[in-house]
């Protein structure tokens, strides 16, 4: 489990503290991958193709202290919890491939500099 909890200051509730508790549960991200080795030229890896995916078993959230409304504070932390899940399934195509976009830069950057003939002597 992940928890990230943050507090703030707000104008609009006379400068109480809104308090905000993210918990997300079991997050996973899955991998598959396509790697070439070359040993023409020494060896060297390539990445040819990259699918990662994203998901979470479930979001919840506590705001409290929201205009200082506990019954607002609890309809928006039930709204958050029930959103997030949604909308990363309607849009899990979307998300997966900006992750895997994303990956697949960092990991051409990381493997373009390893030297696979030094690392395995």
């Amino acid at each position: 489990n992940i928890r990230w909890s943050v507090s703030s200051s707000t104008h609009l509730s006379n400068k109480k503290k809104c308090y905000f508790r993210i918990r997300v549960i079991r997050p996973r991200i899955k991998a598959t991958l396509l790697i070439h080795l070359n040993i023409r030229e020494g060896m060297a890896l390539s990445l040819q193709e990259a699918d990662v995916a994203i998901s979470l078993e479930g979001f919840q959230t506590e705001i409290t202290g929201i205009f200082n409304d506990p019954v607002l504070s609890e309809f928006v932390s039930r709204f958050l919890g029930n959103l997030v899940p949604e909308l990363l399934e309607v849009f899990e195509t979307e998300i997966n491939k900006i992750v895997t976009d994303i990956f697949f830069e960092i990991a051409q950057d990381i493997i373009k500099d390893l030297d696979l003939g030094g690392i395995l002597g």
